[in-house]
């Protein structure tokens, strides 16, 4: 598997942290339950129709490629 995030497509099924997002670009970085690192867009968000941000730690779920966010605990 390549260890270059650039070239490397999200799973289609899968857990995983935010490790950076900037919400002007609409792109940022997830580390995945393997410890590889995957870059991603603002089409890659589940339901993306309107503005959304993810924040550094949040833990995501990865479904037919897309990313959902996990409800918070508690």
């Amino acid at each position: 598997m390549p260890r270059n995030p650039r070239s490397r497509r999200l799973p289609a099924f899968g857990r995983g942290t935010v490790v950076f997002f900037d919400e002007n670009l609409g792109r940022g970085l997830l580390r995945l339950e393997t410890g590889e690192r995957v870059r991603f867009t603002y089409r890659d968000l589940a339901g993306a129709e309107g503005f959304q941000i993810l924040f550094e730690g949040e833990q995501v779920e990865i479904r037919h490629h897309k990313i959902h966010r996990l409800p918070e605990p508690g």
